[in-house]
């Protein structure tokens, strides 16, 4: 159930108004949690409390799932893809909007909350990376126990994405080729899953570390002035939305409680700006690409209002919905088109029969460019 917008919101630009929802998905929900600690607090601030509490409860959790989706029928996929253009929609396309969904998971190590100092520095920590359509996961990337795992069936994801064998035949030719440098890709390229061990992890690492502190231009003590700078930019936007922000009930069905979140997106666009200025100026080539963006968000109309759909089930936060024809500048469907995030818990582990990949001369590759770099 997606909860219609409030009429008559003037429309921005196309560009900025869509990263200031998808990002308001993810943050505005977190930011109404970050400050609402105490049952005391929660039980005083109605709405915006309850919709807070129920956020600040997945984490006390050990694993949490959310999974990224557009649920609309395939036909309806197929006249949004024609929106705008003369040509026939690509039906595979079409089913793969309709079946298709991202998803994020984390495993804390220990099985601690997943808010919990603990959690913050446990090496044990897992991460789980996909993309499926219907019932099969063509793409996915896992870390676990300080190892990587990766799992690609090039031609089932080109058949879900509606494109040419050839495309896939490409991508596997490619990865055959490169297996006289990496050996173990060929089993990547069969549709096997792969595994890079912490042991061989560890110096790539090292050396990727190197490679990113020449190309911002910066030294190592400057690394760690990127990582502070950005998780106060975090918390600069993240403040920015809970200001601007304002809550109010839906109705209950289901046994689910629904929340309308209204954020006011010009003060959080400044915010947003900002942010990607300063880490333009940390890391000059992401901030060469950034100009365009960065002026779109100036120009968001001072009362355009970004509305999100939140419910809530057993007091944890399950779903959020943002409803992105609210975005349109032009022509809208004639039905809802939610971008929606349900969140679960995740049992994140090792895949069985993963081959290794063999990586001992990558290090001294990228040495290579390093040297040339200067």
């Amino acid at each position: 159930m997606t909860h219609t917008p409030k009429a008559n919101r003037p429309t921005a630009n196309r560009l900025a108004a869509g990263f200031l929802g998808v990002a308001s998905v993810g943050l505005a929900l977190s930011a109404c949690g970050t400050t609402t600690k105490t049952a005391s607090t929660i039980s005083s601030t109605g709405p915006a409390g309850a919709l807070a509490a129920s956020v600040s409860a997945l984490g006390s959790q050990s694993s949490i799932k959310a999974t990224f989706s557009i649920p609309v029928t395939a036909t309806q996929a197929a006249q949004l893809a024609s929106m705008g253009s003369t040509k026939s929609p690509n039906t595979g396309f079409a089913t793969a909007l309709s079946t298709g969904s991202v998803f994020f998971a984390e495993q804390t190590g220990k099985g601690e909350p997943l808010d919990s100092t603990t959690a913050s520095s446990d090496t044990g920590n897992s991460y789980d990376f996909g993309v499926t359509f219907a019932s099969s996961t063509p793409l996915e990337i896992r870390y676990v126990a300080q190892s990587l795992y990766l799992h690609l069936q090039a031609s089932t994801l080109m058949t879900d994405l509606g494109q040419p064998a050839s495309k896939a035949t490409s991508i596997d030719n490619e990865l055959l080729k490169l297996n006289a440098d990496v050996p173990g890709l060929s089993a990547l390229a069969s549709g096997g899953w792969v595994e890079i061990s912490h042991t061989t992890l560890a110096p790539l690492l090292s050396e990727l570390k190197t490679f990113a502190s020449l190309g911002a231009g910066s030294t190592s003590s400057s690394s760690s002035n990127v990582g502070s700078t950005l998780l106060g930019l975090r918390t600069n936007i993240l403040a920015a939305i809970k200001a601007n922000s304002t809550v109010t009930s839906l109705e209950s069905t289901g046994g689910r409680q629904g929340y309308a979140v209204d954020v006011k997106a010009q003060p959080v666009a400044a915010s947003l700006n900002t942010a990607l200025n300063s880490a333009g100026a940390l890391i000059p080539s992401i901030g060469n690409k950034l100009g365009g963006l960065s002026k779109s968000l100036a120009s968001v109309p001072s009362n355009f209002v970004v509305t999100i759909d939140a419910y809530a089930s057993s007091g944890k936060l399950a779903e959020a919905d943002l409803n992105l024809d609210q975005f349109a500048t032009k022509s809208k469907p004639s039905f809802p088109v939610p971008l929606r995030v349900t969140v679960s818990t995740a049992t994140i582990s090792a895949p069985t029969g993963a081959s290794q990949l063999d990586l001992s001369k990558l290090p001294s590759m990228l040495g290579g460019v390093i040297s040339k770099l200067g």
